[in-house]
Order: structure tokens, then sequence, then C-alpha cells
């Protein structure tokens, strides 16, 4: 089933973060954050008449160095759900126990039996990860509302390589 580019319009995926502040486009990449669950759902927008109508998703990661996508078929991570398979969920563990795969390309193909056609669509992304490895230190240890604190933070890195930077804010009543 070769499919004219004329039915590749009928193919949409629409993504939901479980916090949606925490999944924002990137270029062309979505940037999800590493906590966070990944809902898609496929929806056929027109020509969708015909028997045989199935819904199918590929998953598929780019580990650092390499330049080849990988099929990730580790179930238990990620599940589709209702009777034509339209709806993916990654679950908030994945990214967590798989923190080396940080490129992931999402596949889905839709096809039309009785039609004798099929559609894809992907959707790009790439997981961010919290920073880590730092340390923060707090002189006194023990005070009152009269205190003056200090706090100190050293040594945090983010993989993206941005810049970690720290806000404190104090309460007074």
């Amino acid at each position: 089933m070769n499919p004219s580019f004329s039915y590749f319009k009928f193919l949409k995926q629409t993504k939901r973060c479980k916090f949606n502040q925490k999944c924002k486009p990137h270029g062309d990449y979505l940037k999800i954050n590493s906590n966070d669950q990944l809902d898609i759902k496929g929806l056929c927008l027109t020509g969708c008449n015909g028997d045989g109508l199935s819904f199918k998703y590929d998953i598929y990661a780019l580990p650092a160095p390499s330049n080849k996508w990988t099929p990730f078929t580790q179930f238990g991570y990620f599940y589709v759900s209702n009777k034509l398979g339209t709806d993916l969920t990654l679950k908030e563990d994945l990214f967590r126990n798989f923190s080396s795969q940080i490129i992931w390309k999402i596949e889905l193909t839709l096809n039309i039996a009785s039609r004798n056609v099929s559609g894809k669509t992907s959707l790009l992304f790439f997981v961010n990860f919290p920073p880590h490895l730092g340390l923060c230190m707090v002189t006194p240890q023990n005070g009152s509302t009269l205190t003056l604190f200090q706090i100190k933070c050293s040594g945090w890195t983010d993989p993206e390589g941005s810049l970690v930077q720290f806000d404190f804010y104090g309460l007074f009543f």
C-alpha cells in the first residue's frame, strides 16, 4: 500500500502532556519534561470512509552519538488504547528509565484497507532532563524569622547546556 501524496492530509496527531506547561514546541521538535506523560491521539480528518480503517504507532529512539533511528519495543512503557488504536500514551517512567535516549520519534500510519490507501505522519520530540549533580548549602542551618540565611549553590549542570540559575524567596509573617 503506497500512499499518494494527497492522502497525507487526512492524518493528524494531537499531543497532550500531563502538565501542558512542560510540553512546548522547540523548532521542529516538541520539548517535553522528563517527568511527564505524553498522550497522542491520531485523527483522520477527511476521506476516512471505507472498511478496514486502522491506526498503527511505531516508536523510535535516536541514541547518542548515533544518527540511526532504533525501534523502541520495550512493552510496559507505552500503551495504545481504544478499539481503533488511535490513542497512544507514553508513561512517565519511560524517560527516567531510558535517560540515554534523548531524541524520540513517534510515527503514526493510517490504513484504509478497502480503498488500498495509507498515510503517515510523525512527531519528533526530545526530553528535557532537570539539572543535576549540584549541591546547595544553607548557613546557618538553624535560625528564626530574624536570622539572615545565606544560600550558595554550585556544581549544577544541565544536560542541554543551559545556564542553571536558582532564585530563592522568603516569606515574612
